[in-house]
């Protein structure tokens, strides 16, 4: 997923996870 923030910031790319919250960061056993 790419998110265009800012034509001043460099693009990256950023690790999350889809809870029933909504979108929270990742925990570590989300990433394998």
């Amino acid at each position: 997923c790419h998110v265009a923030d800012s034509p001043c910031l460099p693009e990256t790319d950023a690790v999350f996870a889809i809870g029933p919250e909504g979108i929270v960061d990742a925990a570590p056993k989300d990433l394998c």
